[in-house]
């Protein structure tokens, strides 16, 4: 206080009144504010990003994902180096023939699988089996026991290289499915052979453009 009682505050240099009552080292103004909730350190507003593990609800895949087409077995012989794969050479359209390992030669004579219409998954990723690149899937219905396997039938007369259809699953599918995603795995057990041999998605029939799919063993899982 002044000689007349008053408070006095005390200008700085600059010209501004300072309040003579701070004392060095605590000016609170030395101290860094408290981040606000909803604020960032420099005063500003943060926005929630969303993590890359996003919390929306994922696509599921339903049978369109996968690329199945008719294809035609050209040759079919044993697996050099196990005894229950065929090696096939599968037309389906294309430049070059497909290379495909299936594991029938326990369940299918050689016989009954050359020249035959065959469903193949053509955008799998290219695997090897046992030293071979197998570049499709042949599809076929077995019982619940897999004491009996046998590739779907196709109805004569179906081009090949064309694609199999459900009706009402008509998205484009992808050059090649992510095996990482278990795509097929998840769509699997939803492909059933009925009762009366008609091989279908969820109760809806395959079908080429020469007719409707169907399989020698009725009430079966297809894969």
């Amino acid at each position: 206080k002044g000689e007349d009682g008053k408070e006095q505050k005390k200008k700085g240099e600059d010209g501004k009144e300072k309040d003579s009552t701070n004392k060095e080292g605590n000016n609170s103004s030395s101290k860094p504010p408290k981040n606000e909730k909803g604020k960032g350190n420099d005063g500003k507003a943060t926005v929630n990003k969303p993590s890359k593990k996003t919390d929306l609800p994922k696509e599921e895949p339903t049978v369109d994902f996968l690329d199945i087409r008719v294809g035609k077995i050209l040759s079919v012989g044993p697996h050099p180096d196990a005894d229950s794969l065929y090696v096939e050479q599968i037309d389906l359209g294309e430049a070059e023939p497909r290379t495909v390992v299936s594991g029938l030669r326990n369940f299918v004579s050689e016989e009954a699988m050359t020249n035959r219409l065959v469903a193949v998954v053509c955008n799998l990723k290219p695997a090897k089996m046992r030293g071979i690149l197998s570049t499709g899937m042949v599809l076929c219905a077995s019982n619940d026991d897999h004491t009996a396997v046998d590739p779907i039938l196709i109805p004569e007369g179906s081009k090949i290289g064309s694609r199999i259809m459900v009706e009402g699953y008509r998205r484009d599918a992808e050059e090649q499915i992510n095996p990482k995603k278990k795509i097929f795995e998840r769509i699997a057990p939803d492909m059933r052979v009925a009762n009366d041999g008609v091989c279908g998605y969820r109760n809806t029939a395959f079908k080429t453009d020469a007719g409707t799919v169907t399989a020698t063993i009725p009430n079966a899982s297809i894969a």
